[in-house]
């Protein structure tokens, strides 16, 4: 039986208290779960710092632009024998449905699975969390997209560099999660593979020659992991538990100093077409495991976010011979993401989030 079949319809209650059909998914529609049906246009998202800015201050203060975000990110752990067997704070996880709920917004929930074995995120784990779910889609109105386990083909998390694992892992979440709700929807969502395979992230590196997972991780069978292999299908659960695709796609400065974001570096990224880390040798080989955008919306026609996107300016490079400002920076990657451009040719990128946080950053020890 297909995992698209066992979800029920829940509904989203309106202020009066009845249900809002338009709310209901359809698989016959053509359209993912929470895929909004945009032509020429896209969504604006907003990862926040909690800790001091919330849906409705974010809102206020961007009405005046006249673009006030359509999604939320928030970020929960769920972390085995925690929280009476849960796993999960379910406190905070209300809160940012509700939060979200204040401003009718979509909450984008990026799960941490905080172990290096995901099969310890047991069935009751992700029931409890499924259930939480359901209630905070019905009782706030709010949908989700549900990242779960982001980033697992890097290094730097505990989860990462074992795709059996966190494969067989989604592949359980996602089948329960659809038991109890269709208004949250599952999002598979690796980091930018451009310069894959990571080295030096601490957590998890990428397994040695006769490891768990190398054969899977040697995706062309040439004895090595190396910048040829696949960074993404690998770790791909598969389409019927995959709602969506998202990629963390950043412009990190190269020049060590503030400087302007290059023409075309978005794409050149996104499709791995004219990078700077392209190879000069066997370059249709490196295209072909390197284009996330072709791999994965259009081959595969999954709609596709930037779960989490920026541009960082580094204040401490703010007076080098050259450097340029903060809106320089930030401006030069945005009308990039948000493009005409983007829209004519990416018409299944439906949504970008700024990742909206002061953080430290691995730039020349920064």
């Amino acid at each position: 039986m297909s995992l698209f079949s066992l979800a029920p319809s829940v509904q989203i209650l309106g202020s009066d208290g009845s249900p809002l059909p338009a709310c209901a998914y359809s698989s016959s529609s053509g359209l993912a779960r929470l895929e909004p049906s945009l032509s020429n246009m896209m969504m604006l998202g907003m990862s926040l710092d909690w800790s001091y800015e919330t849906p409705t201050a974010s809102a206020t203060k961007m009405t005046p632009s006249g673009y006030v975000p359509a999604v939320y990110n928030a970020w929960l752990d769920i972390t085995p024998d925690t929280f009476n067997g849960t796993g999960f704070d379910i406190n905070l996880f209300n809160w940012f449905g509700s939060e979200v709920g204040r401003v009718g917004g979509i909450l984008e929930l990026s799960l941490n699975p905080q172990t290096s074995n995901v099969s310890y995120i047991t069935p009751s784990m992700m029931e409890a969390f499924a259930a939480k779910c359901q209630n905070i889609n019905q009782q706030y109105g709010v949908p989700i997209y549900l990242r779960y386990g982001h980033e697992m083909n890097g290094d730097w998390y505990p989860w990462g560099n074992a795709p059996t694992l966190y494969k067989a892992s989604f592949r359980q979440f996602a089948g329960i999660i659809r038991q109890y709700t269709n208004m949250t929807a599952m999002v598979w969502a690796p980091n930018i593979g451009i310069t894959y395979p990571f080295v030096g992230g601490g957590a998890r590196e990428s397994p040695s020659k006769g490891g768990l997972d190398f054969d899977v991780l040697d995706t062309n069978g040439d004895g090595v992991i190396n910048n040829y292999d696949d960074p993404y299908t690998p770790f791909y659960p598969g389409d019927d538990v995959v709602d969506w695709v998202g990629i963390s796609l950043y412009y990190y400065p190269t020049c060590h100093n503030d400087c302007a974001v290059p023409s075309g570096e978005f794409l050149a990224q996104l499709t791995g077409v004219n990078n700077t880390e392209e190879p000069s040798a066997n370059q249709s080989a490196w295209l072909a495991v390197h284009n996330f955008y072709e791999m994965f919306s259009v081959n595969r026609g999954k709609p596709m976010m930037l779960p989490e996107t920026g541009s960082p300016f580094i204040a401490a490079w703010a007076n080098l011979t050259g450097a340029v400002s903060a809106t320089v920076i930030k401006e030069g990657w945005y009308s990039q993401v948000f493009s005409s451009n983007s829209l004519s040719q990416l018409t299944k990128f439906k949504f970008a989030v700024q990742f909206e946080e002061v953080k430290a950053l691995a730039l020349d020890g920064l």
